[in-house]
Parts: C-alpha cells; structure tokens; sequence
C-alpha cells in the first residue's frame, strides 16, 4: 500500500499513517471515533502520569457515551448544535451507571452542573476534540481531515467567583484541640486538614505522591 500510494503518503504522521494502513485506505472524518480515541487519551495520560487530566477526560467521555447512548460517536456529531443541547443535559439532574472499584455496575445520582462545573466540563471537552484535531491533521503539509471546529461557534459559560468561607482562630484551635478517637478516620481527617493549612493548602493527592527521601 505504502509503494502503491507514491507520493501522497508523505501526508501522514505515523500515527495516521498506521491508521490509514489498517483500515486499508484514506481516513474518512466520519469514521473517526470520540469515544474510542478518548479512551486511548486516558490511557496515554495515565501512562504520562497525568493522573488529574486522566480523570476530566474519563468525566467527559463517560458522560458523552451517556448523553448520545451509543459507543459509537463520530466527531463530525459534535456540533455547536449539539454542545448546546449537551450543555442543557448537564445542567439537568440525571442517574447514571458506573462501576464501583469492584467492577459492578452502581447506580449513581448526579445533580446538574452549575455555571463553574459546566465551564470545566465543556473545557476538557474542548481540549479532547483539540487533541482529535492535532492527532488528524497536520497544518505544515495542509492536511486537514477534520474541517469543522464547532467550538468557535460554541461559547465556554463564563466562571463565576466563588465567595471563599471565613475561618476564625478560635475555629482552628478548636479543630486542632478536640478530643477524637485515636485511630478513627475522623482524627486523620482532622490532622490531614491541620497539614494542609500548615502548607499553606498543599493538596492531600500531592502528599500522597511524594516519594521518600524527596522532601527535604
């Protein structure tokens, strides 16, 4: 195929390049899977350690699969039509089905999102299909498999400032000095509140990766 193909296989990465070469011709944009390519992401992000990144996109993904009820979602759907529609289904209180970290199916309430969880949503969405888009074409040879980019129609909900809480002194010491089960999950909880606010807000995922022999 490749010999056969002359010049013209010039235009492919590798990566499409192996993908024109397993579907035996040219990549149609209407057969380019969201949902699979988005598994594949999570998977490399995991691999790069992207641990946070990995879950937005498992979110958006899952949450696709939902709205569109299929596997199968080309990524000529996603229009600004269709992010619209999408914006108002994640505004709406929903039950969906996920699995437990046994591997069992649970049913899950979710409320409907508000103006920042929306905004975040539609943004790692936004990154997804742009990963999509970089993936298929190519701008210094002109390659454009994808033609279509819905979210220059589609405008991100602006975030909203959130009014943060007022902790009092006499709050903290009162944390701190209460009497709590030794062991409990209650203590850890506290004593994990209490090193974070003494690291001025260091996030517990960021504590739990810290390797031995690395802080000083």
């Amino acid at each position: 195929m490749i010999s056969t193909s002359g010049l013209r296989i010039s235009i492919y990465k590798e990566k499409t390049l192996a993908i024109y070469l397993e579907k035996g011709g040219e990549i149609k944009v209407e057969k380019i899977k969201m949902i699979q390519f988005g598994r594949e992401q999570i998977d490399r992000l995991m691999l790069a350690g992207r641990d946070g990144s990995a879950r937005n996109m498992i979110t958006v993904v899952n949450s696709l699969q939902d709205y569109l009820k299929s596997d199968f979602v080309a990524v000529t759907e996603i229009r600004a039509k269709m992010l619209e529609d999408y914006q108002k289904f994640l505004r709406t209180p929903r039950t969906m089905v996920r699995l437990n970290q046994f591997n069992k199916p649970v049913q899950l309430k979710f409320k409907g999102l508000a103006d920042n969880g929306l905004h975040n949503h539609m943004r790692d969405l936004r990154i997804l299909f742009n990963d999509i888009v970089d993936f298929y074409n190519d701008e210094d040879l002109g390659v454009k498999i994808i033609n279509h980019y819905p979210f220059k129609k589609y405008n991100l909900v602006e975030l909203t400032e959130k009014k943060k809480p007022e902790r009092y002194v006499s709050q903290f010491k009162a944390i701190k000095n209460c009497k709590l089960p030794v062991g409990s999950r209650i203590q850890q909880a506290r004593d994990l509140f209490l090193l974070s606010f003494y690291l001025c807000g260091m996030n517990a995922v960021d504590l739990y990766q810290i390797k031995p022999g690395t802080a000083q």
